[in-house]
């Protein structure tokens, strides 16, 4: 693993620019004036043997890596340039979009090879559309490296496979938060779907009433991964009426990934629970339940 020297650390946009300006001296250019591109990068579920070889490529030549504020610090360690991180938190999501496009456009027009590095993948829930419209308005070349989502493969680390035969037989992503902070339009209830929620954390118990409320049975079995690939990788099962009481017991926080339906519930084996998630993705199934 990389060490990366220049930890990530609050940017005030003065500052940034003049350590863009540094960076543009300190690095090489063999005489021609490098193409303004971004590339889009996603960081996968946090655990870096999941990262794809084009996005390790990526970190490790980047002048200026942009990145999410819940990409895990294993990733973060990888690049070889600045890293800035995202300011975004609750309630100051639309400032800190504007200054991470802001970043984006700036370090390019500079001629800095600039990652903009997001968890998971950028086209899934990731505002990737609305980041390079803006760049794209300035004239500036953008590339996108998928990543792995923890839509997909957090249900693993619990031992449920999102799909089963005869199970489960489709799959619905959702989001817990609509444009501007607003509450999304929900599913509709299907008794043979897999239900997975994003960026829900912190509207589970209201988003549990609502389900309920739309005939999603309060005994549908429902499980938490929160952190999942990452050692701080935690575990939460229950229904859809107990599921926000037993997550608060275990203080779950974002990032973390809701799934409801039968695949939890109605399959005959499980991991081993004395055994961890190990990096790379490898999970652990040991015994059959009425062994």
């Amino acid at each position: 693993m990389v060490s990366n020297n220049n930890a990530p650390e609050a940017v005030t946009a003065h500052k940034l620019e003049s350590d863009l300006d540094k960076l543009l001296l300190a690095v090489p250019r063999g005489g021609k004036r490098r193409r303004a591109e971004v590339t889009l990068v996603g960081a996968g579920p946090g655990d870096p043997e999941l990262l794809t070889i084009a996005a390790y490529r990526v970190l490790q030549e980047a002048d200026l890596v942009i990145a999410d504020v819940l990409v895990s610090d294993d990733i973060i360690a990888l690049c070889r340039g600045k890293v800035v991180r995202s300011k975004k938190s609750k309630g100051s999501a639309h400032s800190a979009q504007d200054e991470l496009n802001e970043w984006m456009v700036e370090g390019a027009r500079k001629g800095l090879s600039v990652c903009r590095l997001k968890g998971g993948d950028p086209f899934l829930f990731g505002r990737a559309t609305e980041e390079i419209q803006f760049v794209l308005k300035h004239n500036i070349s953008v590339k996108v490296i998928p990543g792995i989502s923890s839509s997909m493969c957090s249900s693993l680390c619990a031992g449920v496979p999102i799909t089963s035969r005869g199970v489960a037989n489709q799959i619905c992503i959702a989001t817990g938060h609509g444009r501007d902070n607003s509450f999304p339009n929900l599913p509709e209830y299907k008794e043979k779907c897999s239900y997975v929620f994003l960026m829900a954390m912190s509207r589970l118990e209201i988003l549990s009433k609502k389900l309920m409320g739309m005939g999603f049975p309060s005994s549908m079995a429902a499980t938490i991964i929160e952190k999942a690939t990452t050692k701080h990788q935690q575990i939460i099962k229950g229904n859809l009426e107990s599921i926000y009481v037993e997550s608060s017991k275990r203080g779950v926080k974002s990032p973390a990934t809701i799934i409801l339906g039968p695949v939890i519930s109605n399959i005959e084996w499980h991991q081993n629970p004395e055994i961890e998630y190990e990096s790379g993705g490898i999970s652990y199934f040991t015994r059959f339940l009425d062994e």
